[in-house]
């Protein structure tokens, strides 16, 4: 009988953020590990019985919408010096107020055309968090000359 691989410390780690994740009681965890592996602790799981409780729990946390799959989470984080979602709506919504096209579709190529001209982007999706401001201004910019013509749209 060969000895099998112990458990890792990052195993064991990911297995107690999973179960703190899908907000399980101790005791419940236990009775799970308990009916699983017949063992008291996640401590005495070979590295292997590890990997397949890990999976396990992920499969039943991104179910329960409590945690996301590896490669989903790292496209997030590759995002994280792009414009975030509020920002981008916010930008949208003041385009709509000061653009004249009613036809989103051409509102959209529009600002797409704008973008590009300050901060050299061609869609609002690849806008950078460090151009927000710069796009920001212009908008207001626009917006207030617009005003200052009087041509303000009835909405």
């Amino acid at each position: 009988f060969m000895a099998q691989p112990v458990i890792t410390n990052s195993q064991i780690k990911k297995i107690h953020t999973l179960v703190s994740a899908l907000g399980w009681k101790d005791e419940w965890y236990r009775d799970n590990l308990c009916s699983y592996f017949y063992v008291e602790s996640s401590t005495d799981l070979t590295y292997q019985q590890a990997k397949d409780y890990i999976e396990m729990l992920e499969r039943q946390a991104i179910s329960a919408g409590v945690w996301k799959p590896a490669a989903e989470y790292r496209k997030e984080k590759e995002r994280e010096d792009m414009a975030t979602d509020k920002q981008i709506r916010m930008i949208r919504a003041m385009w709509s107020e000061i653009s004249y096209e009613k036809n989103r579709k051409k509102r959209d190529l529009a600002l797409g055309k704008l973008l590009e001209r300050i901060v050299k982007v061609s869609h609002i999706n690849f806008l950078l968090k460090e151009d927000v401001k710069k796009v920001v201004n212009a908008l207001k910019a626009m917006k207030t000359a617009k005003e200052k013509k009087g041509l303000r749209r009835e909405a």
